[in-house]
């Protein structure tokens, strides 16, 4: 059901939120590639600017480039089409590690203050350190809050049109499947139950 801008359309609340919260992980992953891991303080022109994905930063993303955590998140969705649930594994199975405790304090922050989209993303790159990582975990949590609608459209067209398949020297290649340009039927089949094709 898309729009012929590439994104789907809105088929009630929970759904837009689900959506949003889908996607709005990878946007916030896009846009703290480019400062994951800067040396130095970043400046509010520097968020300002990885806002727009212009590609670069310490691992040479190109223009609105995912990175690893979104890469899980669509190996997970994937996999949750192909398996019905499991029974899990017992609590004390898994090793934290901690890595990801700043996200989940800003992103309670956030959601605490219904800040909007931008402003959280933006005020996460402003922390530093691992910004994609951070920015994904705020982004899929504020998108979950707000739906689809509140990302900035110069946001979501960055990620959705990148293919990280086409030879360019700004980035990495990578694999048809791990590109943004691809979420859109994988986000529409995991919200409505399909199966895999």
């Amino acid at each position: 059901m898309e729009n012929g801008s590439g994104v789907l359309r809105r088929v009630g609340e929970n759904w837009d939120r689900a959506y949003g919260a889908f996607l709005s992980l990878l946007f916030g992953d896009a846009a703290g590639a480019m400062l994951e891991f800067s040396p130095g303080v970043i400046t509010e022109p520097d968020a300002s600017r990885a806002m727009s994905m212009p590609g670069g930063g310490v691992f040479g993303v190109g223009k609105g480039q995912i990175t690893d955590d979104s890469e899980l998140a669509l190996s997970l969705g994937r996999g949750l089409l192909g398996h019905r649930p499991s029974e899990g594994f017992p609590l004390e199975s898994p090793r934290v590690v901690g890595h990801v405790r700043w996200a989940f304090v800003l992103a309670t922050y956030f959601l605490r203050q219904n800040e909007s989209y931008e402003r959280a993303i933006q005020q996460t790159l402003l922390k530093g350190g691992d910004t994609d990582t951070n920015a994904a975990i705020v982004g899929g949590l504020i998108g979950a809050l707000h739906g689809v609608e509140s990302i900035p459209s110069r946001m979501r067209e960055a990620v959705l049109t990148f293919d990280a398949t086409k030879p360019a020297s700004t980035h990495r290649l990578r694999p048809v499947g791990y590109c943004g340009a691809h979420v859109t039927k994988l986000a529409e089949k995991l919200l409505n139950g399909d199966e895999v094709n």
